[in-house]
C-alpha cells in the first residue's frame, strides 16, 4: 500500500503510515527497512538532510545486527554517499 502512495504522489501520507510502522514495531529488521525506505522518500524528494539522517538511523542498526561485510552494510553506506554527492 505504501509503495502505491508513493507511485501515485501521496508522499505525505507514505511517510505517516511509514512512521506509525516504525512506532509499532520492536523489531530490529523492520526498523532498519523503515528507517531505509523513509530515507528513500526524503531523497528522491530532494530533501538530503533527512534522508541522510533516516539513512544514517539505518545504518547505526545494521551495524549492530549484521557482520562487517554483509551487503546491506555496502547498501546503507552507498545510500548516504548518495545523498552526500547530491547536496
Amino acid at each position: 500500500m505504501i509503495d502505491f502512495l508513493v507511485k501515485i504522489g501521496q508522499f505525505n501520507k507514505a511517510e505517516e503510515l511509514y512512521n506509525i510502522l516504525l512506532g509499532q514495531t520492536s523489531d530490529k529488521d523492520e526498523k532498519q527497512h523503515y528507517y531505509n525506505q523513509l530515507g528513500f522518500l526524503h531523497s528522491n524528494h530532494g530533501d538530503y538532510d533527512k534522508a541522510f539522517w533516516y539513512y544514517k538511523k539505518a545504518l547505526e542498526i545494521e551495524q549492530k545486527t549484521v557482520p562487517s561485510i554483509h551487503p546491506l552494510l555496502a547498501a546503507a553506506y552507498d545510500n548516504m554517499a548518495f545523498v552526500y554527492d547530491s547536496t
